[in-house]
């Protein structure tokens, strides 16, 4: 058997591969294992950074003093955010948790594959702290998914989805294959495979395939998911899960909808600058609402950013992007149409992908803050990617992510464009925290 991460045909792990490649459930490592004519196994599956959990602190004992954490704990307290720890822990992990599913999900996709390393399920405080792991040092449960979550996509028997994107216009039909990975006992027969489209409680498509015989290991395409998304007329995300009838195996992923047609009826009141200058600090003297969309090249100090989070840790690899997902704030009425959670999903892949960030370190008691990277641990940077803020009489909102190119074909870009120019025309865009323009003119070149 052979055991590696990659091969000469290319790479047979996740981390970089999800870094550049449009999300998807429907790709595989086939063409990498290609090559190799033994029992092909992925080396060291996962290895994606968690925040530190600094409530481990009083366990340990003795010689294992954790002063690593002593550290980072020292600098958040200067900084005045330990009090957030949990939730950069919280937000990171949900972020790993879902690399780790797509990462099993794609092996098992994968034909000639016959295995994969984890690599870890539990923190490894050494090598620069590497905390790595869904699981703390001592085994225990960081709070971000529970067995019976993970035992839906790494199971002896797991029904897998074949669709080619996350993110869909309403005008388009969800069409995506069912696979299941059978390395049970024996072959599985007349399996009857329900499946369902929720709307958080609504549901709004289901059906169901037969199987007369499921055999062991890999297997082909049974069956299609066909559903017109024209029912929907709001951005959603859906819910699609695939159940095995009579049975505990089920899996289910995440998808999101978006309107095709343009929803701002307003978005004329708002004044958008790609860089600050007389004109910007005029339109806020005015009394204006400005959004501010700026290029990395204007910005004094920008932090680079991505979708994936560290790899190992920072300390080790040290010439990565410093993030770690994101937490964001998901009852801003900035997201009223842009369906999050308060971590990152796939829909903001193409938003984060090769992103960029601007430090709020000195001003993070003038502004408000929707949405922020989770920093690494050996930096911890206010690193924020949209904020809000008056500037004298006027409104302003800042986003250093894309919403401009390309929208034709980055639709997740452009609900959120729709998204943030819904809320600054409208009333609640009012924001409390006063920015002077002396700190504005600081951030940019």
């Amino acid at each position: 058997y052979y055991i590696s991460q990659d091969t000469k045909n290319g790479r047979a792990r996740g981390q970089d591969i999800f870094e550049s490649t449009v999300p998807n459930t429907k790709t595989n490592f086939f063409q990498a294992v290609s090559c190799i004519h033994v029992p092909f196994i992925s080396h060291e599956v996962g290895q994606y950074c968690v925040y530190p959990n600094l409530a481990e602190i009083p366990r340990y004992g003795g010689v294992l003093r954790p002063t690593a954490m002593e550290s980072i704990r020292a600098d958040l307290e200067r900084k005045r955010r330990f009090a957030e720890a949990s939730a950069y822990v919280h937000d990171s992990g949900e972020l790993a948790a879902l690399l780790y599913k797509e990462e099993v999900e794609r092996a098992l996709r994968t034909g000639n594959q016959a295995g994969f390393e984890l690599l870890q399920l539990n923190d490894f405080p050494g090598q620069g702290t590497s905390t790595v792991g869904l699981l703390d040092a001592f085994w225990d449960s960081k709070g971000l998914i529970k067995p019976a979550q993970f035992k839906k996509f790494c199971a002896p028997v797991a029904p897998l989805l074949l669709m080619p994107k996350r993110v869909y216009q309403n005008d388009d039909t969800f069409d995506a294959g069912i696979q299941i990975a059978n390395f049970g006992p024996a072959p599985i027969t007349n399996a009857i495979l329900a499946w369902k489209i929720s709307d958080g409680e609504k549901q709004v498509g289901r059906g169901q395939l037969q199987s007369p015989l499921i055999p062991l290991g890999h297997n082909g395409e049974l069956g299609r998911i066909q559903l017109p998304l024209s029912v929907m007329t709001h951005a959603a995300k859906l819910k699609v899960t695939v159940k095995m009838r009579g049975t505990s195996i089920a899996n289910d992923w995440t998808v999101w909808v978006y309107p095709k047609t343009e929803t701002v009826a307003q978005k004329d009141k708002v004044e958008i600058f790609k860089t600050t200058g007389p004109e910007l600090f005029k339109a806020l003297q005015d009394g204006e609402r400005v959004l501010l969309l700026p290029s990395r090249d204007t910005v004094k100090s920008p932090l680079a950013a991505q979708f994936t989070p560290v790899f190992w840790n920072p300390v080790m690899f040290p010439n990565q992007p410093g993030s770690m997902g994101a937490m964001i704030d998901r009852r801003n009425p900035v997201f009223d149409d842009f369906p999050t959670d308060d971590w990152t999903d796939w829909q903001w892949w193409e938003l984060l992908h090769r992103s960029f960030s601007i430090n709020l370190d000195a001003l993070s008691s003038r502004v408000e803050m929707p949405f922020r990277f989770v920093d690494k641990f050996n930096r911890n940077a206010l690193s924020c990617a949209i904020f809000e803020a008056r500037v004298g009489p006027g409104r302003l909102l800042v986003c250093t992510l894309d919403i401009s190119s390309d929208l034709d074909s980055r639709i997740a870009a452009r609900q959120l464009r729709r998204s943030i120019l819904g809320y600054m025309a409208g009333d609640q865009f009012e924001p409390r925290k006063d920015l002077s323009p002396a700190d504005l003119r600081a951030l940019f070149e």
